[in-house]
């Protein structure tokens, strides 16, 4: 089993957390997905309103956001250069919505989660996502960010200019 289906499985638990629902929240304090994959805390993603498109930022600069399943750890380190230098971060980072500024550009794993769960209600009617990519937090190399594609599911690498989508997410402990 890959690293990443063992983040996903950690994150869509359902029998631990019978109490909520996949998809379960509202339009101003984001929606809930399940673990955060620490099983220590809860992962809700914005609402569609927050979203932008920006491009990663810093190409030719290697920033070591590499870890696939720490958003939050990513885009604290990315924000410490600069928003200016790196969009996609700082758009997650200062959001503020529904009481929540504890927003951030998720890793590539979170991501997925993020995708997996895309036709869970409301996802599948007023809050789907609006684009097709999405930049993740982790990086590969001075060049390439991962980024996940919303429609066929699949993730690699593109250059950190590109302008794609970020949804930022949160953490919430248990």
């Amino acid at each position: 089993m890959s690293s990443l289906q063992k983040f996903h499985r950690r994150t869509n638990n359902a029998s631990a957390v019978a109490a909520k629902t996949i998809g379960s929240g509202s339009a101003t304090t984001g929606y809930y997905l399940g673990f955060a994959g620490d099983a220590t805390s809860y992962m809700y993603v914005a609402p569609k309103s927050t979203e932008v498109s920006n491009p990663w930022g810093s190409y030719g600069t290697t920033r070591s956001t590499v870890s696939t399943t720490n958003g939050l750890a990513n885009t604290n380190t990315l924000v410490s250069f600069g928003t200016a230098a790196h969009p996609a971060a700082g758009a997650c980072k200062y959001i503020s919505t529904g009481g929540y500024n504890t927003w951030y550009l998720p890793a590539k794993d979170e991501l997925y989660t993020l995708y997996s769960n895309k036709l869970a209600t409301p996802f599948a009617t007023a809050d789907s996502f609006v684009g097709s990519n999405y930049w993740s937090s982790t990086e590969l190399g001075g060049g390439y960010a991962w980024r996940q594609n919303f429609s066929s599911g699949s993730q690699n690498t593109y250059g950190k200019y590109y302008g794609f989508y970020v949804r930022a997410v949160r953490r919430s402990l248990i």
